[in-house]
């Protein structure tokens, strides 16, 4: 209904048992049912859209993940066990009431938050930046297919959330592995196609002792060896396409 508040018309109705009042922003009484009509369209049309609830949503997510790439539904079955039981703190049960602002509040929970040991008693665990955006992650991509499957028609809130800035993570090679690559390198170098692969095995030795790059190797030259001290036989050149090598 609409009713006359001071200068204005107000729409005064309840959707699906929740009071909202909108100003009509007229004193004239046929443009305030016309404004009413469509900004009450508007509003049930907005509270279709939070028919599918966060809990239910992950639910058919992880059915969907079991079927496809079940191993990716093993990984993503214990971060979603803790992050919906935090929004349902919060009070939030549909997938449109998640903001950036609680998404901002969820990565600050898992900096750091009480959780129980074996003995029952809570203790504070830190989790670090890249655990955290794998968690931010998992939620951008049950956004974006509940996007796809077209069961929810607002924006993914994840699109304005900033992750951490993780550092890259290199794994030490075992010595098998590095065995193997000796190995492979050597047989490569014996019958080489280019000047490159002729000394390929001691590109790969020369890697190992002294954790240089690709390039940084290739493009060595002997002033950079012999302390700027030219060599008149390479005449400056990346020492792999020298003649001879450093003696």
């Amino acid at each position: 209904m609409i009713k006359k508040y001071g200068r204005y018309y107000w729409l005064d109705v309840r959707i699906h048992g929740k009071r909202v009042r909108r100003s009509l922003k007229t004193a004239e009484h046929a443009l305030a049912i016309e404004r009413a009509r469509d900004i009450k369209k508007e509003l049930l049309e907005a509270s279709a859209r939070k028919d599918v609830k966060l809990s239910d949503f992950a639910k058919q997510y992880l059915e969907g993940a079991w079927s496809h790439k079940p191993p990716s539904a093993d990984r993503e079955q214990q971060p979603l066990d803790k992050i919906l039981p935090f929004f349902e703190g919060l009070g939030i049960q549909y997938l449109a009431d998640i903001t950036p602002y609680h998404l901002e509040k969820l990565r600050a929970w898992l900096r750091e938050h009480p959780e129980p040991d074996k003995e029952g008693k809570e203790k504070i665990v830190r989790k670090s930046k890249t655990t955290i955006n794998r968690y931010l992650q998992l939620l951008r991509g049950m956004y974006y297919k509940a996007i796809d499957w077209e069961v929810y028609q607002g924006q993914n809130p994840l699109k304005k959330v900033k992750f951490f800035r993780e550092a890259p993570q290199s794994k030490p090679l075992t010595g098998n592995q590095i065995e193997r690559i000796l190995e492979a390198s050597l047989k490569i170098s014996k019958k080489p196609r280019s000047s490159v692969q002729k000394v390929f095995h001691d590109s790969i030795v020369f890697a190992l002792n002294t954790g240089m790059r690709k390039s940084e190797i290739l493009n060595l030259e002997w002033k950079d060896i012999r302390e700027n001290e030219a060599n008149p036989i390479s005449s400056g050149e990346p020492w792999h396409r020298s003649k001879s090598k450093p003696g």
